[in-house]
């Protein structure tokens, strides 16, 4: 086998830079999650935060183990979204994702993007920013908003719409039918239509 010129030339494989705050696929045992970076050392290891999830499960990765989502299988739209736009604070009261529900929390730390939260059944939480949603300040609610609210005496919060507004509460018309009934405004949170 002839050599050229007496040289080699290796080749150096760079993976690519993944984006703190962009969502990814990643792969955990050959199957693909959605998740959010939330921060890097040396753009080499990157922390994700799997969406949907209470944060145990959060780790350390290289760039190999995530992917941009892909199109048919891409992440739908989240079915509720903040109206209020606005970072929330430690102390502040918010609506929390839970897998697909929704609970009242309040946040107790911050980090890299990621909150980390206290269930009102004294369970606690790490969520990205789209899986938290803060409660309502009462003179920012109008008749019409479509809102998560506590429904009865449990922390699980459902879609409504503000059908009236008194001193201390609203009257919820509650999306699954259900009769209407006043909830607290302190159990509110507005979302877009």
């Amino acid at each position: 086998m002839e050599r050229m010129g007496g040289r080699h030339a290796l080749a150096v494989h760079r993976e690519p830079k993944l984006t703190v705050g962009q969502h990814y696929e990643v792969q955990w045992q050959r199957k693909w999650y959605p998740a959010t970076i939330t921060k890097t050392v040396e753009d080499y290891f990157y922390f994700v935060h799997y969406e949907g999830y209470d944060g145990e499960d959060d780790e350390w990765i290289t760039a190999e183990r995530a992917r941009l989502p892909r199109k048919k299988e891409e992440k739908q739209a989240p079915d509720f979204v903040a109206l209020d736009q606005g970072t929330p604070a430690v102390g502040d009261a918010v609506a929390a994702q839970w897998h697909t529900d929704w609970y009242r929390a309040r946040i107790t730390g911050t980090a890299n993007g990621i909150f980390a939260v206290r269930y009102d059944d004294n369970t606690n939480g790490k969520l990205a920013g789209g899986e938290i949603i803060p409660i309502a300040t009462p003179t920012a609610l109008r008749v019409g908003d479509r809102v998560l609210a506590v429904w009865g005496d449990h922390a699980q919060m459902y879609p409504g719409r503000v059908q009236d507004l008194s001193p201390k509460k609203a009257m919820i018309r509650w999306e699954d039918g259900s009769a209407p009934s006043r909830v607290s405004y302190d159990d509110l949170a507005r979302v877009q239509r």
